[in-house]
């Protein structure tokens, strides 16, 4: 008998040795004890499967004494991680069941789940949850925001969503994460980018009753728009009715661009002999200023009259001048 206890022994000793080198100190055996083996050997074998059982379940559970060979905290058993062995492939998923496991994408071993109709969605990509696959599409209910934590941490920020029309929408106040402007057309273009390509306006609007006698080119009253330009054409329009008291008067208008004239324009206006008789005049005129430079420039109408005098009666007829940056 000490002869076979002996022997035991030195197996035993055989196994702890294989086990450790194997990762674990207890070897787990489903052939022992074996049918031979002295019965007085048994508890050594119970001992031994729970100990064996212990550091198995310790790979990935909570084992934590409460006294000397005792485990029984109420933590004890639960997981702390979850390690998936792999890499994995799930063929076959019984009904009203689900499969998490691991499996090769590009050499690394990535997060996957497999329904009961053998839907795989992969879940990591690359150390990031993977959103981009055709089998997430639809993940996200219609009309609901995508959200991230705000920046307090107590609360969300809405991000994108895809209206109940199947069209994307972001939140109002929305920015790009720079002021570039867009490459292709089908990029975004920032206000940025929209305010320097043009198309702005300004209107100077004259609502007082104003005259010219001077026989000497002079500016309008109100008639007058500084804006600063991205660079390209600018239109400027102008309308105002006059109106003079004697015979047939020659009035010239003209535009000055930054203390420069352009665009002289010539009148003639025919009038009655009393101010009840005078006719009044309807006058349009237009001119197009080409590659104006970017920066603050000075839009005026300038007026002369050649013989008489003439009036703008801008209360009850306003003189007006727009003035457009084109796209």
């Amino acid at each position: 008998m000490k002869n076979k206890a002996t022997l035991l022994a030195l197996l035993a000793l055989c196994f702890s040795i294989l086990s450790m080198a194997a990762g674990f100190t207890y070897t787990y055996r489903t052939d022992t004890p074996g049918a031979s083996d002295d019965p007085r050997e048994g508890d050594d074998r119970m001992r031994e499967i729970k100990a064996a059982l212990q550091e198995r379940l310790t790979v990935d559970h909570y084992w934590s004494a409460s006294a000397a060979s005792t485990y029984d905290q109420a933590d004890c058993g639960k997981h702390r991680w979850v390690t998936f062995q792999g890499p994995n492939t799930v063929s076959s998923v019984p009904e009203n069941e689900g499969v998490l496991f691991t499996k090769d994408v590009s050499s690394k071993a990535e997060l996957h789940f497999t329904d009961e109709d053998e839907n795989e969605i992969q879940l990591t990509s690359a150390g990031t949850v993977k959103l981009s696959s055709a089998s997430m599409l639809g993940v996200l209910a219609n009309n609901t925001y995508l959200t991230a934590v705000d920046a307090a941490g107590t609360g969300t920020v809405d991000l994108i969503k895809a209206t109940t029309g199947d069209v994307l929408q972001i939140p109002d106040a929305s920015v790009l994460a720079t002021s570039a402007a867009p490459t292709t057309d089908a990029m975004i273009a920032n206000k940025k980018y929209v305010d320097d390509a043009g198309g702005q306006s300004d209107v100077a609007t004259g609502t007082t009753d104003i005259s010219n006698n001077d026989n000497d080119w002079a500016d309008m009253a109100d008639m007058s728009v500084t804006m600063t330009t991205t660079g390209g054409n600018v239109l400027v329009q102008f309308t105002a009715t006059f109106r003079s008291y004697t015979g047939h008067t020659r009035m010239e208008l003209r535009m000055d661009l930054d203390g420069s004239p352009y665009c002289t324009q010539m009148q003639w206006l025919t009038t009655g002999s009393i101010d009840a008789n005078s006719q009044r005049h309807i006058v349009t005129m237009h001119y197009l200023f080409t590659s104006v430079s970017a920066g603050s420039h000075t839009f005026k109408i300038q007026w002369n009259d050649e013989e008489d005098i003439i009036y703008q009666d801008g209360s009850d007829y306003p003189r007006v001048m727009s003035v457009i940056e084109l796209p």
